[in-house]
This record gives structure tokens, C-alpha cells and sequence, in this order.
């Protein structure tokens, strides 16, 4: 069962909805948006409703469960009619020992999945440090997925993911940074600010390693042993003549 199911209120709610504006040209107008407001809810419904699929792309690819209260509520987030849900709940699956809960139902109390969306829901919102409910086939109490084959499965979705999420939280979450300039500000005599900040970095952090480094210190101390031992040997001579 693909979280396709859970968007389709939200997916119609998007259709109805009238025409928005964009968030890039609110950005570029240094407008900073609320954590959550309608374009992140619709930003992040098109991120999972691309990464959703009703089979698996790849034989190493696995099926990643999740409580199916957290999934509503994540729906009624992006359609507007709730909260931000919290952190992904995997504990509702799980015992202490990470064994699978007894008498969990499909569709009921859990749904699958990929490991795309999952890596999503995992980066916008966090987990709760329980890991991952993978699963070759949906059936919490199937065989699970073995290590080596888990983080292998995981770890392409999660590195897209991060930077999706970082996306979305950099033209939400963020205030507009200080627009670029390709001119500096001159201080004093045509020194620069920039000039005076690296001048200032390379005296208070990397002074100390402007000191001969230790392979030029060596082969000094063995020039000056060198010289030492010709002088008494010329001194040896010259008592002995």
C-alpha cells in the first residue's frame, strides 16, 4: 500500500485552490514565509508525490513501513487541515529490542513506502532514533532487511533527500541573506575589508604554522651537526701538526 492513497485529499485540494504566487519571486522580494504556509505544504506534497511509487524501482530497493497515524496526519498537513506532524514515529512499530509490536494490522496500523519517500519524510521531519522498519515485501512481520542491504538501500534516497530538504528549508525557514555584491568595501588606501579579514585570519589562526616545519628544522640540525664534527676534526688536525 503506496502513501499515494493518503495525498489524494490534498492532491484535490491543490486543484481547487486558486493560482498562488510563486515562492521564488516572494523570496527574490526578500519576503520570509511561515514555517508553515501553503506553498511549503504544496512544495512538499510534489517532492513525496514524485518520489511515490506503487512497486519498487530496483531489486536492492526495500519497502519502508510506517504508522499509518503518522502518514494521516502528514496528509492533513499538506491539505491544510492540520498541524506539522512531529518526528517519524517508527517506535509504533517497534518493541525496545526493535522486534516488531504483536497484533499490528496492514493499512490499519501501518503502510509501506519507498525508500525515496521515506528518505524524505525522514529529513523534513526527523525520526525517533528508532531505526527503519524495512521490509522486502509489506508485512511488518516478514523477514527484515539485513544490515549491509538496508544502509545500501538508503543511502542514495537519504543524500537526495537532504538536499531536497535543505531546499525547502532555505526558502522557508531561513531569512533572505544579504544580497551578493561584486564590489568590496574600501577601507583605507585602497585596502579592502575582505584584505583586512584575511590578513586578520592568517595572524590570529595560521601564524603559528608560518614556523619552519619540522622536516626543514631536521635537516638543519643535521647541517649544524655536520659543520660541528669538521671543525673538530680540523682542530684534531691542527693540534696534531
Amino acid at each position: 500500500m503506496s502513501s499515494t492513497m493518503l495525498t489524494e485529499e490534498a492532491l484535490a485540494a491543490r486543484d481547487a485552490d486558486s493560482v498562488t504566487d510563486s515562492p521564488s519571486a516572494e523570496a527574490s522580494q526578500g519576503f520570509v514565509k511561515d514555517i508553515d504556509s501553503e506553498e511549503r505544504r504544496m512544495d512538499e506534497m510534489e517532492l513525496v508525490r514524485e518520489a511515490d511509487s506503487t512497486q519498487l524501482d530496483a531489486y536492492e530497493d526495500c519497502w519502508v513501513l510506517l504508522p499509518t497515524s503518522w502518514l494521516q496526519e502528514w496528509s492533513a498537513y499538506v491539505a491544510g487541515e492540520g498541524p506539522r506532524p512531529g518526528v517519524v514515529r517508527n517506535h509504533e512499530l517497534l518493541e525496545l529490542d526493535n522486534s516488531p509490536k504483536p497484533g499490528l494490522v496492514k493499512v490499519r496500523d501501518y503502510r509501506a513506502v519507498n525508500c525515496r519517500v521515506y528518505a524524505l519524510y525522514a529529513e523534513l521531519y526527523g525520526t525517533d532514533c528508532t531505526p527503519a522498519v524495512c521490509r522486502y515485501e509489506v508485512d511488518l512481520y516478514a523477514p527484515s532487511v539485513m544490515g549491509k542491504f538496508k544502509e545500501a538501500a538508503l543511502r542514495g534516497p537519504l543524500l537526495e533527500a537532504r538536499i531536497a530538504a535543505q531546499e525547502v528549508r532555505k526558502r522557508y525557514e531561513y531569512p533572505p541573506s544579504e544580497p551578493d555584491s561584486d564590489t568590496d568595501v574600501i577601507c583605507c588606501c585602497c585596502v579592502t575589508r575582505t584584505c583586512i579579514e584575511n590578513m586578520l585570519y592568517a595572524i590570529f589562526t595560521c601564524g603559528r604554522h608560518l614556523t619552519a616545519p619540522p622536516r626543514y628544522t631536521k635537516l638543519q640540525m643535521e647541517d649544524d651537526d655536520e659543520d660541528l664534527d669538521t671543525e673538530e676534526v680540523e682542530g684534531e688536525t691542527q693540534n696534531g701538526d
